[in-house]
């Protein structure tokens, strides 16, 4: 419904404006999203990721009291592979495992630093 909504606005914009594009007309808006796409879509991909083992750690923890996620070693969003250290709720980069508290204020942190990247690739503050 709402995505039906975005699309009829859209082509209504486009219709008034007479443009094939919402960017016509910003040559310089153009370039700058052509430069900065590269940068923000492989952090839109680990924030999907970090967003969805949040959710698994969180509801694991309500369903199992407290008890660690168990996830595979690997993961991917479409077509995009995502590292066994990223994917996995144990850290490769540490001999021991992170107890779930850790790795949730580990993963909120890492969800943080996404968020902030993602708006200076925008040049947007939110």
């Amino acid at each position: 419904m709402i995505r039906q909504k975005l699309i009829r606005t859209r082509l209504s914009v486009l219709h008034v404006t007479g443009c094939d594009d919402l960017s016509s007309g910003y040559k310089l808006l153009q370039r700058s999203m052509k430069v900065r796409y590269p940068y923000v879509d492989p952090l839109n991909v680990l924030q999907a990721a970090i967003m969805k083992r949040l959710r698994t750690l969180n509801n694991n923890s309500e369903n199992l009291n407290n008890a660690a996620v168990t996830t595979s070693s690997a993961a991917s969003i479409g077509s995009i592979h995502i590292p066994a250290c990223v994917a996995s709720n144990n850290s490769s980069l540490s001999s021991t495992p992170l107890s779930s508290s850790e790795e949730k204020q580990l993963l909120e942190d890492s969800l943080v630093v996404s968020i902030n990247g993602i708006a200076q690739g925008m040049k947007n503050s939110g």
